[in-house]
């Protein structure tokens, strides 16, 4: 089954607490948003209130950054552009516990929460994505999807439009993307991983379950604050024209 997800940007651990139930996991973003690491575990703690799943995307494929999200209890992580194997190898290498990797060991949080014998089963219960965005990635899909320890791929396309010199805010051809998209699901298959991508409207995510898309990304913060404004000022304009007429009740 498909498990649905929302992209936070914003230091808003009360907000996950409040809505998180009516989702699958929330992608908690560290590498394109001024959320800090005391912010982002009070949210991996908000997480844990609502029963969902928290994945933390570190600012760059480095283990201490790596290391530090899943120490403080997040679910998983994501890593960004990740263009080989070789890259694929060393996230591994962060996440996980020894013989695996060399994740080192001693979380504080964890060790409270969940006994010293932790990270005895964390190898197992830590899940691993990584982030595919450039032509040389979707190149050697096949061999970073061979990488023992990767969970899943999240098909990325806004740095690869960048890469072809095309503006990311213009309206995009519809084929754009879809060869190597198909290639990311098609991989993800062979090798018994999960695929992800972000579905922002209801064609896409159909398109992208027909196609094997199993991990979604459906919704930023943003565009759920701005969509429940947009919506409620809509129905006070409404109820103000009906029942007001001319006047304006805005007006003092």
């Amino acid at each position: 089954m498909p498990l649905y997800g929302w992209f936070v940007t914003f230091q808003i651990p009360d907000m996950v607490e409040m809505v998180g139930r009516y989702w699958d996991w929330i992608w908690i973003d560290l590498q394109h948003s001024p959320i800090d690491i005391g912010s982002a575990l009070a949210i991996v703690r908000a997480a844990e209130s609502a029963g969902i799943y928290s994945m933390v995307r570190v600012g760059r494929n480095d283990p201490f950054l790596i290391a530090q999200s899943l120490d403080m209890g997040a679910s998983g992580v994501i890593v960004p552009m990740i263009n080989t194997a070789a890259d694929a190898r060393a996230v591994v290498e962060a996440a996980k516990f020894p013989p695996k990797g060399k994740r080192s060991y001693g979380s504080r949080r964890m060790i409270g929460l969940y006994g010293l014998d932790y990270a005895d089963t964390a190898n197992e219960d830590t899940v691993v994505i990584v982030q595919l965005e450039s032509a040389q990635a979707f190149t050697n899909v096949d061999e970073i999807a061979a990488v023992e320890g990767i969970d899943g791929f999240m098909f990325s396309p806004d740095d690869y439009i960048r890469e072809k010199g095309l503006n990311v805010v213009i309206p995009r051809p519809p084929d754009l993307g879809a060869e190597e998209k198909l290639a990311i699901v098609e991989a993800a298959k062979r090798h018994r991983k999960i695929a992800g991508c972000f579905c922002d409207n209801p064609a896409a995510l159909a398109e992208s379950l027909k196609l094997g898309y199993r991990l979604i990304v459906a919704a930023e913060e943003d565009v759920i604050l701005l969509e429940s404004t947009v919506s409620v000022k809509k129905w006070i304009d409404e109820v103000t024209q009906d029942t007001l007429g001319e006047q304006n009740g805005t007006n003092l």
